[in-house]
């Protein structure tokens, strides 16, 4: 399945070098800062995107909204927490955050249920392989498996993309809840590559064949020379609760082989029961 690219607008044609969407350098405020301490606190933390390794001061505090002076006492208190480390005159986030973020049931167990299925695939394939949830309006890898000999994906772990540009993200546009096409597209469509489906009418017709088919394809919709192929994973309650893909260089996309191998895994994990 091939949908024709839209011509490309004036954006950035930089785009497809994007890890994630990083709304603090493509212009959307954030929202007025709450006046609570632990509103305060998310709003630091969340300043941090899947690209810094480290902030200062006065970055926290203009990408959070949060005062400088209150974001130098709280960041004092999250390195005693350990949820901050300093490096430098910098801070990146500390280890007891990952600490945490290692206990969230939801994807601890998808992780540690799928990874042999997806090492697997991997063996099979010699493709990245990914596995995201859904959060908001958009999706989140949460597991990866690289691909012998090539260059490190853009979807790193904890990394963010539009669900109208990804594979998965297209899975969950087709087989998820009614109402989240509706507000993916309320929400804007992104345009991170050339390719990207930033149309509705288009949008709306590639999600129809998604649901025809069985499976998505993305076609340099996220980053330029990359293409994925994704099916949906249903948890035994009959919920969808996953999206899993191949990655891979467009000129290495044999998108046949890759889907029947997407398919008989598809069907595996779920015979398996494998979710629950």
């Amino acid at each position: 399945m091939t949908v024709a690219a839209e011509s490309p607008r004036s954006v950035a044609e930089s785009a497809a070098t994007i890890d994630s969407v990083d709304l603090h350098t493509v212009g959307i405020s954030h929202p007025e800062s709450p006046n609570s301490v632990m509103g305060k606190v998310a709003l630091i933390l969340q300043a941090f995107t899947i690209n810094d390794d480290e902030l200062t001061v006065s970055e926290l505090a203009r990408r959070s909204g949060v005062p400088k002076a209150s974001v130098h006492r709280l960041a004092q208190e999250l390195l005693e927490l350990e949820f901050l480390e300093r490096s430098g005159a910098c801070y990146r986030l500390g280890i007891r955050l990952f600490e945490i973020g290692a206990r969230v049931p939801r994807t601890r167990a998808l992780r540690e249920s799928l990874l042999p299925f997806m090492h697997a695939l991997h063996a099979a394939t010699k493709q990245t392989i990914h596995l995201t949830v859904l959060q908001g309006n958009e999706i989140v890898f949460i597991e990866r498996v690289n691909a012998y000999g090539q260059a490190p994906s853009r979807s790193k772990l904890g990394g963010h993309v539009p669900l109208h540009c990804s594979a998965t993200g297209k899975v969950f546009l087709a087989f998820g809840p009614a109402q989240l096409f509706e507000s993916t597209v309320q929400g804007g469509l992104t345009r991170l590559t050339p390719n990207s489906a930033v149309s509705p009418a288009r949008l709306r017709v590639q999600i129809d064949h998604v649901r025809a088919d069985g499976f998505a394809v993305e076609c340099e919709e996220v980053m330029q020379g990359f293409s994925s192929i994704a099916v949906p994973l249903y948890g035994a309650s009959g919920l969808l609760t996953a999206g899993l893909s191949i990655t891979g260089t467009f000129q290495q996309a044999d998108i046949p082989r890759f889907t029947r191998a997407l398919q008989m895994t598809k069907e595996m994990i779920e015979t398996s029961r494998a979710i629950q």
